[in-house]
């Protein structure tokens, strides 16, 4: 897929608040998908043919694994080669919300750097409405583009034949990895702004061409709900293979974080967040670390309550001097542990050094008030390297991958942040 670069600008930050926030939905039965085993499903052909300038594909996703520099996971793809598709996923580091129709070699995109955070249900949609495309992610835009093509001229208007949830037309790309639930492909944009994403299961409506509510629990089929019969098979047969995704009724999903936020009062770290939870209990280890890498527990929350959606709290009141990365161990009865999204306080405000550009391709300025020695890291907390500056100074950073990264001063805990394009 072609990449375009969008820019957003981070001032330098002493204090940072970090959150996410998303719906918590699975609503009776969903499909697992193991990236491990390559798993996807094979839906039938021709599903775009009947898609012009106004369509709507969605679904809700449960990623459960980051992707690698560069990466991309398909949720769906529609299309017969790398040369001639349309595809909604998932890419880089981020998991970044991606749309692409690439019409024999005409490609559109909406490339977008909103992070889609992991082990967290989210809904996303793309709609295209007189030929603009607009790409959401729990309700809200996150880019547009116009379009020079409609899906239904894929195949030189003949129609599709590789049509997959949660495989790509890209051998290289890796498969979906996580959760599915509720996918619906429209003929008409159901959504023209900002929206509340579906608390209930979609209905069939007379512009509903394809839905999955993925409840058939067992067998190889997956059953189109619309009334059209374009019902699906798991993996790339009716017989049983190792690529085959799997049924997960909802009552056995593990904890779901929904919101995650740290805020800093009068020396105390408020630490919220919001979970659903199934009827087995499980608890939180709530874990700090000076370096973004070596964390520790400081305190348990224990979640005993019947399966439902509940709001949580812990308050350090005894945070150190300078950096506090901050996560949540999720330990749940039943399934794998697994770890929150990395939040970072800083309780010193002493201003000593100054990064810009905040968005840079290839390298960045640190302006010095005195000599410091500075560390900087990547968004997973990594060291990459070390400087030991006297003076103002151009770093090099061509070298890096694209994301987030912070220059740390370990003495004074100030933090500064940018973005590699």
């Amino acid at each position: 897929m072609v990449v375009s670069t969008l820019r957003k600008s981070f001032s330098l930050l002493t204090f940072v608040l970090l959150s996410f926030v998303s719906q918590s939905q699975c609503f009776t039965d969903a499909l697992r998908f193991n990236r491990s085993q390559q798993q996807f499903a094979t839906l039938p052909p021709n599903l775009a043919s009947s898609l012009t300038a106004d369509f709507t594909i969605e679904a809700w996703i449960y990623p459960t694994s980051n992707l690698s520099f560069l990466q991309s996971e398909s949720i769906v793809s529609l299309g017969n080669n790398s040369d001639d598709f349309m595809t909604l996923a998932l890419f880089s580091g981020n998991n970044s919300p991606v749309f692409s129709l690439d019409v024999n070699g005409t490609e559109d995109d909406i490339i977008t750097n909103k992070k889609v955070t992991i082990n967290t249900w989210h809904q996303i949609a793309v709609v295209s409405l007189g030929g603009t495309a607009t790409l959401y992610l729990d309700g809200t835009a996150i880019g547009s583009t116009t379009l020079s093509n409609t899906p239904s001229a894929l195949g030189g208007g003949s129609g599709t034949t590789d049509d997959w949830l949660g495989k790509s037309e890209f051998a290289s790309d890796p498969t979906f990895s996580g959760y599915m639930d509720e996918f619906r492909i429209s003929d008409d944009a159901r959504y023209t702004s900002n929206y509340t994403p579906p608390l209930s299961p979609f209905t069939p409506d007379g512009n509903t061409t394809d839905l999955y509510h993925f409840n058939d629990g067992s067998g190889q089929t997956i059953t189109d709900a619309s009334g059209n019969g374009n019902n699906g098979v798991l993996g790339a047969t009716t017989a049983v293979e190792s690529t085959d995704p799997t049924w997960q009724p909802c009552a056995t999903l593990p904890i779901f974080l929904t919101g995650f936020s740290a805020v800093l009062q009068n020396n105390i770290v408020h630490l919220q967040w919001t979970a659903y939870k199934d009827v087995e209990p499980g608890s939180f280890a709530i874990q700090r670390s000076t370096d973004g890498k070596n964390f520790t527990t400081i305190g348990t929350v224990e979640t005993n309550e019947p399966e439902g959606s509940y709001n949580y709290s812990f308050d350090d009141e005894h945070p150190s001097n300078g950096n506090n990365f901050y996560r949540l161990l999720i330990i749940d009865q039943g399934s794998a542990d697994k770890y929150s999204n990395i939040l970072l306080v800083t309780l010193n405000n002493a201003v000593l050094f100054n990064v810009f550009p905040t968005v840079a391709n290839s390298s960045i300025t640190v302006e010095l008030a005195n000599a410091a020695k500075l560390t900087m890291i990547d968004a997973r907390g990594a060291t990459i390297k070390q400087f030991n500056l006297s003076q103002s100074q151009v770093i090099d950073i061509s070298y890096l991958a694209k994301g987030f990264y912070f220059l740390i001063n370990k003495e004074t805990g100030q933090v500064a942040r940018f973005i590699k394009n």
